[in-house]
C-alpha cells in the first residue's frame, strides 16, 4: 500500500515571480493493486482532502485572465484568509 498527496493550486496568473497563490486543494489517499501482474489495475481509497483559499500578498500582480479562469473577482479573493492563518 502506498500513501499519496495530490495537490492542485490556483494563482493570480502564470509568472512565479509576481503572481501568488489563491487556493491549494489536494486528496490524500492509499493506492493498491500497483504490482507485478496485475495488469495496471488498482484501488484509490481517498482518505483525507483539503482546499483551502488564500488571500494573495499585496505585492502580488492578479491579471484579469487570471480571475476569468478561477471565475472569482477581486473582492472575492481579497475576503479570502491571510496567508499566513492559512
Amino acid at each position: 500500500m502506498i500513501k499519496l498527496c495530490f495537490i492542485d493550486v490556483e494563482t493570480t496568473g502564470v509568472n512565479h515571480l509576481q503572481n501568488g497563490i489563491i487556493q491549494i486543494a489536494g486528496e490524500i489517499v492509499f493506492l493498491e493493486g500497483l504490482v507485478a501482474g496485475t495488469d495496471g489495475k488498482h484501488n484509490l481509497d481517498v482518505i483525507d482532502s483539503f482546499n483551502y483559499k488564500i488571500k494573495p500578498f499585496a505585492r502580488d500582480v492578479i491579471d484579469e485572465k487570471a480571475l476569468e479562469v478561477n471565475k472569482t473577482t477581486r473582492d472575492e479573493i481579497n475576503s479570502y484568509p491571510e496567508p499566513q492563518k492559512v
